[in-house]
């Protein structure tokens, strides 16, 4: 029985200097291996990966972490930003983590900062023409394999046709589902999101871990509202499907948050938000809505500590100071308290001037003038 190779090619050359278009990234050089799936795209990647001097990044556009940022028309600085992040990410998917540590991928030493940024993808190769428009010295690998050497590796997939599979029957079946893919996100890409719906609801059916499209099903269902709001609640059932996916897929947790607040779900806004946290850490949104949660469940002590959370946030604002202070009157506490509370607060620099304008206007309040003139002449010299 013949046999049929995997045969790379270059369009165009590598590149030997740093065209503009990279010159304010960290890396010098860009590297795309593309083709077909079972084209031999992996081992390509593979060798390029044992360089320490290559940072290899795995199918990003189609990862949880990467996919959407760039589309047909995004700016070059949006491509920066992008493949800024994508040199510096811990992805677990982008770095193939998990197959790593089984040994099923080999492990290879990198350099402390490694020249060329290299990427593989099998998707979204529409993608490429715009990565060599912003990047015109770009080194794009090709893979082409002859197309029954593709079939007989697909056929022999597991993960693709299962022990007992009826081949003949599936290829058919994939075929029409390859088609509902493809007419629903053309429908959605084109404005027509009701039109869409139905097509990417008979993929979500038949292929529940396409994440590409479960994130296109949930876009539709959420643009195509319903009188009941209905159409938020099955929105939500979609995005939790890849939360089940992947439970630390961020992006999904920030907006199961968010649906769950659309909807009044406070329990479940609340128990996203700690996902969130868990995931980001002081997640200022994810804060400000366990604080929302907390002050509307009268549990002022903790609202107070979520907010002090909320406000040692560098990006925090004046109001957020209020807020907190609001929380203090909530509670059963003494005007001393409140000040000495007040007092102790620790906050960023940029908002240390709105903390003493507090502590003037408690210091007033009590009769303490002279004090609240000091404070509050304090507060006026450090505003910019």
């Amino acid at each position: 029985m013949p046999t049929f190779d995997s045969t790379p090619f270059l369009v165009g050359q590598i590149p030997t200097s740093c065209p503009d278009s990279t010159q304010d990234l960290p890396f010098s050089e860009i590297l795309v291996v593309a083709g077909a799936a079972r084209s031999g795209t992996i081992w390509i990647g593979q060798i390029l990966d044992s360089s320490p001097e290559v940072a290899y990044r795995f199918q990003p556009f189609f990862s949880c972490a990467f996919q959407g940022r760039v589309k047909y028309d995004s700016s070059p600085a949006e491509w920066a930003s992008f493949l800024r992040e994508l040199y510096f990410t811990h992805d677990p998917f982008v770095l193939q983590q998990s197959r790593r540590n089984t040994g099923e991928y080999p492990i290879f030493a990198k350099s402390s900062q490694p020249r060329y940024l290299a990427l593989k993808t099998c998707r979204y190769q529409y993608l490429l023409r715009l990565m060599l428009k912003h990047f015109p010295n770009l080194g794009l690998i090709a893979t082409v394999r002859h197309p029954a050497a593709v079939i007989n590796s697909w056929l022999r997939t597991p993960s693709e046709f299962p022990d007992g599979s009826d081949v003949a029957k599936e290829w058919r079946f994939q075929a029409w589902v390859d088609a509902e893919r493809a007419e629903g996100f053309r429908l959605l890409e084109e404005g027509d999101p009701a039109a869409a719906l139905q097509h990417l609801a008979r993929v979500f059916r038949e292929r529940p871990e396409d994440r590409e499209a479960i994130l296109a099903f949930a876009e539709a269902r959420e643009a195509v509202p319903a009188d009941d709001g209905g159409h938020l609640l099955a929105t939500i059932n979609i995005r939790s499907r890849l939360v089940e996916l992947d439970p630390d897929d961020l992006e999904s947790r920030r907006e199961l948050m968010r649906l769950y607040v659309m909807v009044g779900f406070a329990s479940e806004a609340d128990r996203e938000a700690d996902e969130v946290i868990r995931l980001a850490g002081d997640d200022p949104d994810a804060l400000a809505v366990k604080l929302s949660v907390a002050s509307s469940r009268g549990r002022s002590a903790e609202a107070e500590r979520i907010a002090a959370r909320l406000v040692e946030d560098a990006n925090a604002n004046f109001d957020a100071l209020r807020a907190r202070l609001s929380l203090l009157f909530e509670q059963d506490l003494s005007p001393d308290d409140v000040l000495r509370r007040v007092q102790a607060w620790a906050v960023p620099p940029t908002l240390e001037a709105g903390r003493r304008t507090i502590l003037a206007e408690l210091e007033l309040r009590q009769g303490r003038v002279e004090e609240a003139l000091a404070t509050a002449r304090q507060a006026a010299g450090m505003r910019p």
